[in-house]
């Protein structure tokens, strides 16, 4: 093609260098602009390792603690791919840190629990029904519905958070399920006197494994703190002190162990006996979702069903049950006659001074708070015994029902000779005399010894 007219040869030569030089000047900036990169000038910033990504997370800074007291943050700054499901803050307050951390062994084997080692798996790739293994060697098991992802009954709340080294999932829970029922109680905030109970009564081996068949497992009904300190706290210290803790203590928490797993769902609708680890038999029934233990007797609910254990399954229940027969030991015995009609007379007093008179009609009880008493009424069924308050209500009554027999920390007991009762807090603050039933006059007043 001729170069235009108004443009000489020399003018053409003169355009093709401009346009070189153009081409070369933006080969070279851009040449620069990679450089830069390479030198860290411009380029996008890297993603943080999982670890580094936990700590700029401030809704993770407990299970960033929990990485560190067991010495595995360093292991989630390694090349991975890591998946990690990650607590938040929140879901570790169903934890009693202090007790899971002062335990290194157990944390570090929760913690290996919620990270899968060699994979990393975006929420997207979850599939309903999938199992995969764990960096403990346990697998976790999913579910998906609507979208929601689910893992061992905890739900996803952020999915995704990229990591130059794999991939984290925040959820509401803290995976406990591979972990045995001592260990559950003993991280438990609810279940911190259960745990010490079961220490000192030396039955934390039998109760980490699977049971004497050594099968399917173990069902736990475990009392809540507030129910063992309405049971035991005597002096009402918030605690349960050495001295408060009943000599038949094995056989008491044995007494809420069943050689096999129950959850709410299996209990029977009607009332049911199965056998204890202690020998004898409790009564369970389902009404809907709310399951009774002892309907007849203590009618203790379960208010905390289904903490699925690697050994079983625990119910918290809200009170301490009593074996048949075993609460019938008593620290001081008192004899009681009628004298025809009119009058009661103690007769005898066995383990304790300054009860009552010998001989006195209708004397004053002085009795001791904290104290379990055994009333041997000679009179039977013809003078049935009972404590009222000062509304003249029964708080217990001999072949009847007072108000205060069902209640855990009074353990009452009857049988044809006479009751049997621990000497409360509860009892000891509202009762202010004991009488027959049926005859008014044979009635005397009780005291709280100082």
């Amino acid at each position: 093609m001729n170069p235009p007219r108004f443009l000489t040869s020399g003018a053409t030569r003169a355009l093709h260098v401009l346009v070189l030089a153009l081409f070369l000047s933006a080969s070279f900036v851009l040449s620069g602009c990679d450089d830069d990169d390479d030198d860290g000038g411009m380029g996008t910033t890297p993603d943080p390792t999982i670890a580094e990504l936990a700590a700029e997370t401030s809704d993770l800074s407990t299970l960033v603690a929990a990485l560190q007291a067991a010495g595995l943050d360093d292991n989630l700054q390694q090349d991975g791919p890591f998946t990690v499901f990650a607590p938040t803050n929140a879901a570790f307050e169903s934890v009693d840190t202090e007790a899971l951390t002062s335990d290194a062994d157990l944390l570090t084997k929760i913690l290996q629990y919620h990270v899968i080692a060699g994979q990393e798996i975006s929420a997207d790739q979850i599939e309903d029904g999938q199992t995969v293994e764990t960096l403990q060697g346990e697998s976790l098991e999913f579910s998906v519905e609507n979208g929601t992802v689910r893992v061992n009954g905890a739900t996803v709340q952020t999915p995704n958070l990229q990591a130059s080294n794999g991939i984290v999932h925040t959820i509401d829970g803290v995976l406990l399920r591979e972990i045995n029922a001592v260990e559950r109680a003993t991280i438990s905030p609810s279940f911190s006197i259960l745990a010490d109970l079961v220490g000192a009564a030396g039955l934390a081996d039998a109760l980490s494994g699977p049971g004497p068949d050594g099968e399917d497992g173990l069902t736990v009904f475990a009392p809540t703190n507030d129910a063992f300190l309405a049971a035991l706290d005597n002096n009402d210290n918030g605690q349960i002190d050495d001295d408060e803790i009943p000599s038949s203590a094995a056989e008491i928490l044995q007494y809420h162990v069943l050689d096999d797993v129950f959850f709410a769902t299996d209990v029977p609708t009607s009332e049911t006996n199965l056998p204890t680890l202690e020998g004898s038999e409790l009564t369970v029934v389902r009404s809907g979702s709310d399951v009774a233990i002892n309907p007849g007797a203590e009618n203790a609910s379960v208010v905390a069903p289904d903490v699925a254990v690697e050994n079983g399954v625990i119910h918290g229940i809200d009170t301490v049950l009593q074996r048949p027969g075993g609460g019938s030991a008593a620290d001081v015995t008192i004899t009681i006659d009628n004298i025809g009609a009119s009058a009661w007379e103690v007769t005898g007093v066995d383990g304790a001074d300054g009860v009552a008179p010998i001989g006195e009609q209708n004397p004053t009880l002085t009795l001791t708070a904290g104290t379990r008493y055994r009333v041997v009424n000679n009179g039977g069924s013809a003078h049935p015994f009972g404590l009222q308050n000062s509304a003249d209500t029964y708080l217990l009554r001999q072949n009847g029902q007072g108000s205060l027999e069902g209640d855990a920390s009074v353990n009452y007991q009857e049988d044809e000779a006479g009751v049997t009762f621990t000497f409360s807090p509860t009892l000891s603050d509202a009762v202010v005399s004991y009488r027959c039933t049926i005859h008014a006059s044979m009635e005397g007043s009780v005291q709280t010894a100082p």
